[in-house]
């Protein structure tokens, strides 16, 4: 079986997102949410980059772990966004993550490796939101 087969993507997907469920009081889907209910944070694919070793054998997917916190326009919004991104404490995705670098064994390492910073983002209802794009880099 290929190092980065649907199943396989899924799974790391849904470790993820398994892992996120720590932050109090956040949604989390392994998946695209169709209408997210700030706090929320949601697993999606990045990029990814292949034959990373000799003869193809490593190939090395990225992920985007998008959070949403609130209206843009909310002082409370920027506050509780500041936790999410900080390196450790309650609310931080980079703690959360790192805290079993091999997902239970699924993955070789994960790492997260950055965010995007306080960044508006447009719904389809209701007033834009703010949040941030953690990205997160996997070795299978």
């Amino acid at each position: 079986m290929s190092p980065v087969a649907t199943d396989t993507i899924g799974a790391v997907r849904d470790a993820m997102a398994e892992a996120l469920m720590v932050l109090p009081g956040t949604q989390v889907s392994a998946r695209l949410l169709s209408n997210p209910t700030p706090p929320c944070a949601q697993v999606t694919r990045g990029p990814l980059q292949f034959d990373q070793a000799m003869h193809g054998g490593v190939h090395r997917p990225t992920f985007i772990v998008s959070v949403y916190v609130g209206l843009v326009s909310d002082i409370g919004a920027q506050l509780l966004l500041d936790r999410y991104l900080a390196p450790d404490g309650d609310l931080s995705v980079k703690q959360a993550l790192e805290a079993d670098t091999t997902l239970g064994g699924l993955v070789q390492a994960l790492h997260v490796t950055g965010a995007s910073g306080e960044q508006p983002y447009n719904r389809d209802q209701g007033g834009p939101v703010l949040g941030t794009a953690f990205t997160v880099e996997v070795w299978l």
